[in-house]
């Protein structure tokens, strides 16, 4: 006597968002369990089967400012960005300025590539109010043994607006 085993399958959906816009593909069976009939694998959605809004981010109160620095202090990116300088005198420390007030903000700096790709080097870094400018973040790079060292950063500083 043979023995058979019944099986039920679930849709599966598959959603990919992209920055420019969203595709949705759908691969499943032609029923669900209830008994409806579900697209097949080759149809595409409708507006009846799925409808898609722009995605809508509420405003929290918070001011974002962003800085990508190269390892010279140059700017190679950011949001809100007055001046990006190295510490007179000091390796692997760089003042970020803003075009507002940052004393009482949240600063989160990590070391990062300012390019698209890649691990950037292992170090220490970390990021404190600007002793004279209140526009300003300061920032300390060293190497993994704690030397001073050049090291390229991401810093985002989060404001009350």
């Amino acid at each position: 006597m043979k023995r058979v085993i019944k099986k039920t399958l679930t849709p599966v959906f598959i959603t990919t968002v992209m920055i420019l816009g969203i595709s949705t593909t759908w691969a499943g069976p032609n029923e669900n369990n209830n008994g409806n009939k579900l697209p097949s694998a080759s149809s595409s959605l409708t507006s009846s089967w799925l409808s898609i809004s722009p995605l809508k981010i509420p405003d929290i109160g918070v001011a974002h400012l962003s800085a990508v620095v190269n390892a010279d202090g140059k700017l190679i990116r950011g949001s809100g960005v007055k001046s990006t300088t190295p510490a007179k005198g000091f390796i692997g420390d760089y003042i970020v300025t803003f075009n507002r007030n940052v004393r009482n903000c949240t600063y989160v700096v990590s070391l990062g590539n300012t390019a698209s790709s890649g691990v950037p080097q292992l170090g220490v870094i970390s990021a404190t109010g600007a002793a004279v400018n209140p526009n300003g973040v300061y920032i300390d790079a060293n190497s993994i043994n704690g030397i001073p060292a050049k090291r390229p950063f991401h810093l985002n500083v989060f404001c009350h607006k």
